[in-house]
């Protein structure tokens, strides 16, 4: 038949799925040079063929040349987001979610729903060191103040906020191999300003939105703390 290993993943797929297999999914993989395709397992169980190259071929014109690289990057992507949406119990046969409008929108959000169910378990670690952390960090001047967190979620709640990777360091600080606090305004506690990481005494990282350095109003709350708190900055 003049076949080869990928074309027979593929026609597995598409019987596992129920589907009759045809010519067109084949060119359409060779056309776009897919090779994973086992990515294609989730969304076809779901779905038909024409209806899945329809929506891809859309996504690879609007995404495939600029925040991709090639379609394989935007097949990889879909992928991730239909993992996404099957561990939040997302019906996929709706349509609506399996083929959304603004895919980077809905990849994104999903993306952020799975890590904060995964960082929930954190949750009584961090809550447990609420005490200890107000009596070595608190500190209030110049109408800021440091605050530690509550929760696991308050911690990725403060990275979606802000932009920045801080989300990530939840399982860290529940496991204390690290220390994440937040300077706020204190008239507006509950907004996000920026968020720093401590090791014992010393100060590793201060971060604001999209990760910009402290403004001359942090920075001098900062060496007042410091000082109080007896800090210094990490080498």
């Amino acid at each position: 038949m003049g076949t080869d290993i990928r074309e027979l993943r593929l026609l597995r797929i598409l019987r596992a799925a129920g589907h009759q297999p045809g010519d067109a999914i084949f060119t359409w993989v060779n056309t776009n040079k897919l090779t994973e395709m086992d990515q294609l397992t989730c969304a076809l169980h779901n779905t038909t063929p024409h209806k899945l190259m329809r929506y891809l071929d859309q996504l690879f014109a609007k995404l495939g040349n600029s925040t991709y690289r090639g379609c394989a990057g935007v097949l990889s992507d879909y992928r991730d987001y239909l993992g996404f949406c099957e561990q939040l119990g997302y019906d996929l046969k709706n349509e609506f979610i399996l083929f959304p409008k603004n895919f980077k929108r809905a990849h994104d959000q999903a993306n952020d729903l799975v890590k904060q169910h995964r960082v929930e378990q954190y949750d009584p670690q961090i809550a447990s060191m609420q005490e200890k952390l107000k009596h070595r960090y608190q500190f209030k001047s110049d109408g800021l103040i440091v605050l530690p967190p509550h929760s696991a979620r308050e911690i990725v709640v403060e990275g979606q906020k802000l932009h920045h990777c801080v989300g990530g360091y939840a399982q860290s600080m529940a496991e204390k191999r690290c220390i994440i606090l937040f300077i706020r305004q204190e008239a507006k506690r509950n907004k996000p300003f920026f968020t720093v990481e401590v090791q014992g005494d010393k100060i590793r990282q201060v971060r604001g939105s999209n990760n910009r350095a402290p403004v001359p109003e942090v920075t001098a709350f900062l060496d007042k703390w410091k000082k109080k708190k007896h800090l210094k900055e990490a080498a």
